[in-house]
């Protein structure tokens, strides 16, 4: 089974491109590029969302299927379970945002992509007598203080991240660049601390 590495390699230079050309167009350093096709570095889903996109190929086709069990024990495993659920829009995180852009705690709560309610149903029991509803009509509350506290500063990061790289290119400049780098870069320890967290369910 090829690597990440082995695959990002194969589209390369199967679409002419050098590493240096690749790093152009995802805004990847070249260094980064060349550790990634050799397996010193794995890549974080945001750099394999942007070369795949530079090599015009499915994000799956990049990273591909991982067929080991995904382990579901600990805190940081729902965490990561639950963030990659929402970037990958299966489950969101939405509520009222203060002006901050921090979801208020009392109204978070995960909603269902609606694109999946034609496929799924979540069957529930009231008295003895099942009901059957679309996976889209229902939310979920999030509870837990600790990890919801934890889990929405890492949704704020998100969502201001994706707010400012979604901005028309002429209101970057060289100070909005590095500002969005360290927004970056402090969302993803957030991610990595949240993911880390050994406490079990």
């Amino acid at each position: 089974m090829m690597t990440t590495g082995e695959r990002i390699r194969y589209f390369r230079k199967n679409r002419g491109l050098t590493q240096a050309k690749l790093a152009e167009l995802t805004g990847l350093h070249p260094v980064s590029i060349r550790k990634y096709e050799i397996n010193i570095m794995q890549p974080q889903i945001e750099q394999i969302e942007r070369i795949a996109a530079a090599l015009n190929v499915n994000v799956s086709a990049i990273s591909g299927f991982n067929s080991s069990p995904i382990r579901f024990e600990t805190v940081g495993d729902l965490m990561g379970l639950l963030i990659a659920w929402h970037k990958a829009g299966i489950l969101t995180i939405e509520g009222k945002r203060d002006a901050g852009h921090y979801i208020e705690m009392e109204s978070a709560r995960l909603v269902p992509n609606p694109l999946l309610g034609s496929y799924l149903a979540v069957k529930t029991a009231d008295k003895g007598k099942e009901k059957t509803a679309r996976w889209d009509s229902f939310s979920l509350d999030l509870i837990g203080y600790t990890a919801l506290h934890d889990l929405l500063n890492w949704e704020r990061f998100y969502y201001i991240f994706n707010q400012a790289a979604n901005a028309p290119e002429e209101m970057w400049d060289e100070d909005s660049r590095a500002e969005q780098k360290e927004l970056g870069e402090t969302m993803e320890l957030i991610e990595l601390e949240l993911q880390s967290s050994q406490k079990k369910l």
